[in-house]
């Protein structure tokens, strides 16, 4: 790399070079800032640390598209990975909500599954209730009948 005294002598001898430029300088005809940039480079590119100097630069320019191009490609892994990672954040969030909105609610349940409980334990009750005289009337009917038989069987003294 070029210390900054090499650079101040490139640039003192391109400056000593200047008058041999072929433009005549005159005070009528003043040149274009662009002309005098194309032959300054041009007689700047004919000295050996001119064009030393001149494809570092081009050298370092083209590594810094190529890290410039390299920089978009890792942006856009990152975008794209960072997109997924909202993605699943996002989810992670509905599902940490839902649950939170499911525990607040549980002693709600808690209350309604005991109350379900008791009107539970008070049919079971009532359906043994309701079995019991069911099985009463059965036993009444089955009596009823015996008595409907045995006043219906003819008697043996009986001869009418």
């Amino acid at each position: 790399m070029l210390n900054l005294n090499s650079l101040r002598q490139l640039i003192g001898a391109v400056y000593d070079e200047l008058p041999n430029i072929p433009i005549a300088l005159r005070a009528d005809a003043v040149p274009s800032p662009e002309s005098l940039t194309q032959k300054f480079l041009e007689s700047f590119a004919q000295k050996e640390d001119g064009q030393d100097l001149l494809f570092r630069y081009k050298l370092g320019i083209y590594q810094i598209r190529d890290l410039n191009s390299q920089a978009f490609r890792y942006a856009n892994q990152t975008s794209t990975r960072m997109s997924a990672v909202q993605q699943s954040v996002t989810e992670h969030w509905e599902t940490v909500t839902n649950l939170q909105e499911n525990l607040t609610k549980l002693p709600q349940l808690s209350k309604q599954l005991d109350e379900i409980n008791r009107s539970v334990t008070e049919l079971e009750r009532f359906m043994a209730q309701t079995q019991i005289a069911f099985l009463s009337l059965e036993a009444l009917d089955d009596q009823i009948k015996d008595l409907k038989v045995r006043r219906q069987l003819p008697s043996l003294m009986d001869v009418s």
